[in-house]
């Protein structure tokens, strides 16, 4: 289970995300739809760490902040839209590398 409190993310002093609650439960299937700049990615980009933020995320009942790099990216996978890879690399090795952490 994700479980999201009382999210905030600032960039500077502008607050992007402010109060976010969410929970996804086992086997659910989400859909983050709104307006360019509305914190769909930022929301991602919190829950995986990727930026700082405020407030409780936990994943399996385990705060994201207790879990290592390793840990964290064995539960969760986010794919870009669009992604940043050096060229050359074929589809396989792309859907490989998502596996690099198990």
């Amino acid at each position: 289970m994700l479980s999201v409190r009382a999210l905030h993310v600032a960039y500077g002093q502008r607050e992007v995300l402010r109060g976010v609650d969410l929970d996804v439960a086992p086997g659910d299937v989400v859909g983050l739809v709104g307006p360019n700049g509305g914190g769909k990615t930022t929301l991602l980009r919190a829950i995986t760490r990727v930026v700082p933020s405020k407030g409780r995320v936990s994943i399996g009942g385990d705060d994201v902040t207790s879990l290592n790099a390793r840990e964290l990216a064995r539960r969760v996978a986010v794919v870009p839209q669009d992604p940043t890879l050096p060229v050359g690399f074929t589809a396989l090795e792309v859907v490989v590398m998502g596996r690099t952490p198990h």
